[in-house]
């Protein structure tokens, strides 16, 4: 519930702080072994699904480049480096710890437009990638795209929602607007394409028939349901 509670905070707020927030995550932590990364012995498992989910995308959405390759894969997983869990007031809590952080000088994105060779840790390796990687706005603009509308967005939308989104200092709110308030909610290709996920399609079956959410049955008979699909709430890595 406290995974939920960090993306529920400020949902229309900044992006940036809200990956800031996730790397904190004790949910994050343990679901990608984050906790286990340390300097000398590194865990590749966060910093490449940072990059990969959050960040930039492996390959742009339309033409299938690379947006990055493996050299920058280990990098990241060291400024990643430092965090680890323990027991503060009878809670589990992620904290941090200088002498299992990686210091060291990294670069990532070698031999391009937007190489870098800086002492990286979580925040600035954040900061540099949204900020400079070209992919990035327009990757995070064309997943908002596809959640809400439809996901066959044209390079055109991207392009004008990345500026957007960039413009607005990757705060969430104006590029949802303008996404919501777009003829393309309600273009051919929006019709019947968002396909719900088990969880989406029990959420809404739940509120169509008024069901009490708060009714032991009623939360039985919905985690009977989904014990099958392998998408239980509140138990990663699902």
């Amino acid at each position: 519930w406290e995974h939920l509670a960090v993306l529920r905070t400020n949902p229309l707020g900044n992006f940036e702080q809200l990956i800031n927030q996730i790397t904190l995550d004790l949910a994050m932590n343990h679901g990608l072994d984050n906790h286990f990364n340390q300097v000398g012995h590194l865990n590749q498992n966060f910093g490449r699904e940072l990059m990969e989910l959050f960040l930039i995308g492996a390959r742009r959405q339309i033409t299938g480049t690379p947006n990055y390759d493996e050299r920058s894969i280990n990098p990241a997983a060291q400024a990643l480096t430092g965090f680890f869990t323990e027991i503060q007031g009878g809670k589990e809590v992620v904290s941090f710890n200088p002498a299992l952080h990686d210091s060291s000088t990294k670069t990532i994105f070698p031999e391009t437009a937007w190489e870098s060779t800086q002492n990286f840790d979580d925040q600035s390796l954040v900061n540099y990638i949204l900020n400079n990687h070209p992919e990035s706005p327009r990757y995070l603009a064309g997943k908002l795209f596809s959640l809400l509308a439809h996901p066959f967005p044209s390079e055109e939308v991207i392009d004008q929602l990345g500026a957007e989104l960039k413009a607005a200092n990757f705060n969430l709110e104006p590029v949802l607007r303008t996404v919501l308030k777009s003829s393309a909610m309600f273009a051919p290709e929006a019709h019947k394409v968002c396909v719900d996920s088990p969880v989406q399609y029990f959420s809404s079956f739940v509120r169509s028939a008024q069901l009490p959410v708060r009714a032991l049955t009623t939360l039985n008979g919905i985690r009977g349901a989904l014990v099958p699909t392998g998408q239980m709430p509140l138990e990663p890595p699902s």
